[in-house]
């Protein structure tokens, strides 16, 4: 019905003018106007008036978007009331029909209770009227009076908010929408559609729509900021990478970026315009876990039909945990292949010797494929030879010293590499690992440990790098894939690519082999061990013994140790000394007093060209320390510079005196404006001409004290 009233002309297509004609009620238009749009919809016959058949078609709507809201007021429980007494609902039981099934049965009792409803509501209303059929006016005055039909209004002007992206007449209706759409959204499920937005521009449209002041509404979306400067990507039309971006290393959610459903994503993109536009898919993590997938891989795909000739490889965007078969399936379609079993999938990590990829369910990460990673497509030749058999392999004859192996950074792994390099060079550890002795100490009950899963892991890791894989082969380097897939299960903080602290990946690790290692298979219960006065030595002791009945593993023969703590109170004097475990000593290091800051000065004199000065403030300083720094370089007094933030070229924020440096950040240039004193706070010209005698008068000031100095001085 409703592209029938966008069709005018009843053509069967909805032109330039027709489509802006129909949103013209939903743009700028009157509540009357909305209402005859309205009444188009269901006035099928377009006679101008609406017959009880019609009026039984737009009632039956207005119940079922009233059902599928449920949210009832009291207006519309009162119509519900009066409406089911009419039909005599509340005495007679729906049971007729004969619908079998106890589902299908409720079912058709209540579209028979609506259809009731629906009979009982045209009745009251024709009766109102005492008329045969309603015209523009009469409906009019039904609408206004029926709760029933206003939120039958407010779901079409909705619709058109979002679906067409026409803005809400105020800024709160904005708020009210996007509110609604996350809430319809729910939690994140797998395969779920979400989008990245910077949460600069999220933060400001946000305190927009909630302030009550009447001020210039957001620029458009920004999220330059939060992607790499786009490099030449080997794509085509056919590829997915044309339009997608690349996040940067080290966002930070909330702080640098925020993620929203694709419903909302739509309703803002829609309202507000600007990109890039960063779409990203929910994928599992685990039995029962999903995350948001930032950073899926870029493969470079590439076929090889000789041995000698090959194509110039194309880029293609996959999630980590897209299994084999999907790259084949890529392949298929972008090559035009008709059988899939006339291709191999190599994975040429290693360009002197790639692994043929064979088992079509395996996902890219239990492949052991990586980031940027060149993929070799082998097409079978005309007599069913395959050009691989006849590349001769290329020996490689490398001496490799146990323990001395890499370990390849698989996507920003710097800092879990760094943690089991210092590890594997601790000799006894090592030894319990490579002797197999932790294989009998395995604690697969206790659930802290992760059921001995972590242990199993990094033992298997430590096998690799000492003594080789199941044959015995050293390699010069191994990626720890296997490693980092448990790691990224049990603590799913450290999954993707982004980077983390190595002692937080520490910390996690020596708890998990402890607890997955540890000797105590039933923990008892230990009181604390106080020390009345007794020597630090007997207390020690003591509070070792009692840890140990609760915790002995390798870790805790090799690495623990204990921290004395002793507390004295202030009345009493009474002095109380307790002995605690730990593992790690974290050390502070202290922070940098000052920051350099870079800022861009703009004059009021176009003709002078911008010009960039640096100087050193406080970390913990405030704008105003900015600018009393920056006012004897630039020559401008302090109230003739403004500090704004700059946003996609637009002034984003007015930063104020008291707006603190940390809100720019390191690198970053901070914009200054020179202003007319008062500008940004629209003085009038008197206050502006006194201001200006002030600065002259404070100028005469300083100079006449400077004389004095120098006659002094003389």
């Amino acid at each position: 019905r409703i592209f029938v009233t966008f069709d005018d002309n009843l053509d069967g297509f909805i032109d330039s003018k027709e489509f802006l004609c129909g949103l013209s009620p939903f743009c700028k238009g009157t509540q009357d106007e909305r209402l005859e749009f309205w009444f188009k919809i269901f006035d099928a016959d377009r006679d101008g008036k609406l017959s009880q058949a019609e009026m039984l078609s737009m009632i039956n709507s207005l119940w079922k978007v009233a059902e599928m809201k449920k949210d009832y007021d009291e207006e519309m429980e009162e119509l519900i009331k009066s409406v089911d007494n009419l039909a005599d609902l509340r005495n007679s039981a729906s049971s007729e029909g004969g619908v079998e099934g106890r589902g299908s049965k409720e079912e058709g009792e209540e579209e028979e209770k609506l259809m009731r409803r629906t009979q009982a509501l045209v009745k009251k209303v024709f009766q109102e009227f005492e008329i045969d059929q309603i015209s523009l006016d009469q409906f009019k005055v039904f609408v206004s009076n029926s709760p029933l039909a206003k939120q039958f209004l407010e779901m079409i002007t909705r619709m058109s908010n979002i679906c067409f992206g026409i803005r809400p007449s105020h800024k709160s209706e904005e708020l009210d929408i996007v509110d609604e759409l996350e809430e319809q959204a729910g939690p994140m499920k797998v395969g779920d559609i979400y989008y990245v937005i910077s949460a600069r521009w999220y933060n400001h449209w946000k305190d927009w729509v909630k302030s009550e002041k009447d001020e210039r509404s957001p620029p458009p979306i920004d999220n330059w900021h939060l992607v790499v400067k786009k490099k030449e990507i080997p794509g085509d039309k056919k590829s997915n990478t044309s339009n997608w971006h690349r996040l940067k290393q080290n966002l930070m959610k909330n702080d640098d970026f925020v993620t929203l459903p694709s419903q909302v994503w739509s309703a803002l993109f829609n309202w507000y315009g600007g990109g890039p536009i960063l779409k990203r898919r929910v994928v599992g993590t685990g039995e029962s876990t999903c995350r948001l997938e930032l950073d899926p891989f870029v493969l470079h795909l590439y076929q090889q039909r000789t041995t000698v000739e090959s194509t110039k490889p194309v880029a293609y965007v996959y999630s980590r945990v897209a299994t084999v078969g999907k790259v084949r399936e890529t392949v298929c379609q972008r090559w035009n292949i008709a059988d899939p079993d006339s291709i191999h999938i190599w994975n040429a990590y290693s360009e002197n010797s790639p692994t043929l990829l064979s088992d079509m369910d395996q996902t890219l990460e239990d492949a052991q494929i990586v980031d940027e990673q060149k993929i070799l497509i082998e097409r079978q030749r005309a007599d069913g030879s395959w050009p691989m058999d006849s590349v001769p392999s290329v020996p490689v004859d490398v001496k490799v010293q146990p323990g001395v192996v890499g370990l390849n950074n698989i996507g920003n792994t710097c800092f879990m590499n760094s943690a089991l390099q210092c590890m594997s060079n601790t000799q006894a550890l090592t030894h319990y690992f490579t002797s197999d002795t932790y294989l009998f100490e395995i604690n697969k009950n206790n659930p802290l440990g992760h059921r001995g899963q972590v242990a199993k892991a990094y033992g298997e890791l430590i096998r690799q790098m000492w003594i080789g894989d199941s044959k015995g082969k050293m390699s010069p380097s191994i990626a720890p894939r296997s490693f980092k897939r448990v790691i990224s299960r049990f603590a799913p903080d450290f999954a993707g690519n982004q980077q983390h602290d190595s002692s937080e990946l520490l910390s996690f690790l020596m708890d998990g082999l402890h607890e997955g290692l540890n000797r105590v298979v039933q923990k008892p219960l230990v009181p604390a061990v106080e020390s009345n006065g007794r020597a630090d030595d007997i207390v020690a002791d003591e509070s070792w013994d009692a840890y140990q009945k609760r915790n002995q593993s390798i870790v805790v023969d090799i690495f623990q140790g204990q921290l004395k703590s002793t507390v004295t109170c202030p009345v009493c004097k009474a002095v109380s000394t307790t002995f605690d475990p730990f593992s790690m000593l974290s050390l502070p290091l202290p922070l940098e007093k000052y920051r350099a800051v870079e800022c861009v000065v703009h004059w009021i004199d176009k003709s002078r060209p911008a010009l960039k000065y640096g100087v050193f403030v406080l970390a913990e300083g405030k704008v105003l320390d900015l600018k009393r720094a920056l006012s004897p370089l630039s020559g401008l007094p302090v109230k003739r510079l403004q500090v704004v933030e700059i946003q996609g070229h637009y002034i984003f924020r007015v930063c104020h005196d008291g707006t603190p440096l940390k809100m720019f950040r390191y690198k970053e240039e901070v914009h200054v404006y020179e202003i007319i004193p008062g500008g940004f706070e629209g003085e009038s010209g008197e206050d502006l001409k006194e201001t200006l005698k002030e600065e002259e008068k404070e100028k005469k000031k300083e100079k006449k004290e400077k004389g004095k100095e120098k006659e002094k001085e003389k």
